[in-house]
């Protein structure tokens, strides 16, 4: 019951952001009006801590007797002990029109050693001072009903709501129903505050002895101060609000009763300080990174802006990567470090780079246009840093010469490419083709050509400058013959032109369903002779809309002993025969160009019509035995039917034909147990069904046995072990017979 009271006071609480608003010399308050709730800017809080006030608890508005143990513990309308002796009973406390605002407290509420602890305070919060000066002020501190437990309260003042409370008095328990009166003097502490000022009466720790807890009460607070003759200044604003630690920042300060004023930012001197009655100029000093306060001081006082302005901290550059690009700039360069976030310029050298992303930790920029060793730097809106000698530009490169400047169309020629800025080359091609075995320095590369078809090409050179190439720089001769030849895969059969498709060849595509059946063919033309053969296309004959083509690279230029790979896919649209032919053109004369491969495939479409009339599970079939023979059948399509395994495995041994028939002997080694397998049946009309059979091989019963003992080992037939028993039987009958006989 007492957390639902706690959670219904915290659900009523009033607004935290009433304050009292002080006007003319004074402020009182004697709480005589508590029926109608606690007045503005007080208010009662539970659990509190030496910097925190909790939260705000909403006291009991109907007049409570201070002496009623049973009461829990709450914040209480109470009668003042002003004027009584501590003896009244309820109905003279209740009908008591001098008021007070009092706590009872329990084992289990208000007081820092209940459960849970829930150390209580009275506070009051007063808006602002500016203006007023020579704060006083005044409290009746009551004991309303002494009990053997005793409870210290602390008066205390802060300026702003967070951080530590000021202790300025302290009252202990007296022992004795009454009244302690309190004063205190502020002196200037309290003068011309522009922000919120907080006092409080609080127990922040244990009640000390055992048994009852007291209850305890406040009245007749009274706060009284003077009217300054000068109105202090007030701040209401600064900008910008934001600059680097290392100072020089215009800012404009805004506000009243600014004339003459001086300011700092963080403790240090704002410089060339104008100031009028609305507002001030000035630049900031320096400062450290994070949140500064800005202070105006004036005849009339001081106002804190708190944590007005922030000191952003430069930034730093880490790392740079690459340090090095072409003098045409265009390089990607990522700048590492920190404090980076919102560059406004990346400079290389005197140039600008263009920043292209930025993050706090990450700059990634493309370096401008240059030459030579350049620092790079960052700047944004808190300073700038620089790195000496970051980044390096190198000059494209220049080709002037090949030498030699014909070759081998089968490449493996050893030459060298003069000219200009080629250290470094990370690239070197000859008709496209990238050379091997290369070497470079400033001013020559030496490198091994690689094999190309004969004619002139172009040598292209890349290093981290550039590229430059040197058209027509290179010759490559005819060398030898080159020699077509078309395989069936990396390793497969070599093919004729325009050779027909056997059925269940490489190029047979066979049966594949319409509804997302897919099966690819890789087909490889090889150079078996000794000059580079060019392939120059790779098509179809006619359009296909079953057959696909991948051939890619082309004009290819074949190596000798090299290959060139291309890739028919076969995906029918529709049932039925489907066929295509690719045409192959080539350098080889001595080859049929275009060379012709022929490729073939059926569509198939499952129908649910084609019923099997085949029951499974099938007969069993027994180890080296000769298995009844079974004959599938189908009804609903289109005969003549074929059938076929889709899936699965039969029993070694055993063969499926065309026509449906399932027959042979399994094999004595077979593995013994269920066997399932999928049978297909297609129709002439390229409709197929699949249906799953079940099969049991089973042990053979007269193979094998348990051995009679003897050295052969080995067992009895069952027709043995029967003739046996007979025999045995018919043994025992003549003897029952003879015995009656004799009897």
């Amino acid at each position: 019951m007492l957390r639902l009271a706690l959670l219904a006071a915290l659900l009523l609480a009033p607004a935290l952001g009433a304050q009292i608003v002080l006007s003319g010399t004074s402020y009182s308050q004697n709480f005589n009006s508590l029926g109608s709730g606690l007045p503005t800017g007080i208010t009662c809080r539970t659990p509190i801590s030496a910097t925190d006030n909790g939260y705000s608890i909403v006291p009991s508005p109907t007049p409570k007797e201070w002496h009623n143990a049973s009461l829990q513990g709450n914040f209480y309308n109470f009668a003042s002990a002003t004027g009584m002796t501590g003896s009244e009973d309820v109905a003279t406390q209740n009908a008591a029109l001098n008021r007070s605002l009092g706590i009872r407290q329990s084992g289990s509420y208000g007081d820092a050693s209940s459960n849970p602890p829930t150390p209580p305070c009275f506070l009051f919060t007063i808006s602002s001072t500016p203006g007023f000066t020579g704060f006083a002020m005044s409290l009746d501190l009551m004991m309303l009903s002494v009990q053997p437990r005793s409870t210290t309260w602390t008066i205390e003042y802060r300026i702003g709501t967070t951080g530590t409370f000021t202790v300025i008095g302290t009252y202990n328990d007296p022992g004795a129903f009454g009244t302690t009166p309190f004063s205190y003097n502020f002196g200037s502490a309290l003068d011309n505050v522009n922000g919120t000022i907080e006092l409080r009466v609080a127990a922040l720790n244990s009640s000390t002895g055992t048994g009852t807890r007291d209850s305890f009460g406040i009245d007749n607070f009274s706060l009284t101060w003077s009217v300054a003759a000068t109105p202090p200044p007030t701040i209401t604003g600064i900008a910008p609000n934001t600059g680097p630690a290392a100072g020089g920042t215009s800012v404009t300060i805004t506000g009243t009763n600014l004339s003459g004023a001086s300011v700092t930012i963080g403790g240090a001197a704002a410089t060339g300080v104008s100031a009028s009655a609305t507002s001030i100029s000035c630049t900031t000093p320096a400062g450290s990174a994070g949140a500064a306060d800005v202070v105006v001081t004036t005849a009339g006082g001081n106002a804190t802006l708190v944590g007005g302005f922030t000191y952003g901290a430069g930034p730093t550059i880490n790392t740079i990567a690459p340090q090095q690009g072409p003098a045409a700039g265009g390089t990607s360069v990522t700048i590492d470090g920190a404090n980076l976030s919102g560059a406004t310029s990346v400079l290389f050298g005197a140039s600008a780079a263009t920043i292209t992303a930025n993050t706090a930790n990450q700059i990634v920029c493309t370096a401008p246009a240059g030459s030579g060793v350049v620092s790079v730097s960052v700047t944004t809106a808190n300073g700038s840093d620089s790195v000496s000698g970051a980044f390096t530009y190198i000059a494209a490169p220049v080709v002037q010469l090949c030498t030699p400047g014909t070759g081998p169309d089968t490449g493996g020629a050893n030459v060298t490419i003069t000219g200009l800025n080629l250290a470094g080359a990370t690239s070197v091609l000859f008709g496209g083709a990238a050379a091997t075995n290369v070497a470079s320095s400033a001013g020559s590369i030496t490198c091994t050509t690689p094999s190309h078809v004969a004619g002139t090409v172009d040598i292209s050179v890349t290093t981290p400058g550039g590229s430059h190439t040197l058209t027509g720089g290179f010759v490559y001769t005819v060398s030898g013959t080159p020699i077509f030849s078309l395989k069936e895969g990396a390793a497969g059969a070599q093919l004729t032109d325009g050779a027909p498709v056997a059925t269940g060849g490489y190029r047979d595509y066979g049966s594949l369903n319409v509804a997302g059946g897919t099966l690819s063919r890789t087909f490889v033309v090889q150079n078996n002779g000794s000059a580079s053969l060019t392939v120059n296309t790779v098509v179809f004959a006619a359009a296909s809309a079953d057959f696909t083509l991948t051939a890619t690279g082309l004009p290819a230029a074949v190596s000798a002993g090299g290959t060139y790979s291309f890739t028919v896919t076969f995906d029918p649209g529709s049932a039925g025969a489907k066929a295509a032919q690719v045409q192959i053109t080539h350098t080889d004369a001595g080859q049929p160009s275009p060379f012709s491969l022929n490729v073939a495939g059926n569509g198939v479409a499952q129908s649910v019509a084609l019923v099997f009339a085949t029951a499974s599970p099938l007969a069993d079939g027994v180890l080296g035995v000769a298995y009844t023979p079974v004959q599938f059948s189908v009804s609903g399509g289109s005969a003549p039917y074929t059938y076929s395994l889709a899936s699965g495995t039969l029993p070694a041994g055993l063969t499926l034909s065309a026509t449906g028939l399932l027959s042979g002997t399994i094999s004595a080694a077979a593995a013994t147990g269920p066997y399932s397998f999928t049978v297909r049946a297609l129709d002439s009309a390229n409709a197929f069904n699949d249906k799953v059979f079940a099969l049991t091989v089973r042990a053979n019963p007269t193979v094998g046995g348990a051995g009679g003992g003897g050295s052969g080992g080995g067992g009895c037939s069952t027709n043995e072990d029967a003739a046996w028993i007979l025999a045995v039987a018919m043994a025992l009958c003549c003897a029952v017979a003879l015995r009656r006989r004799m009897a």
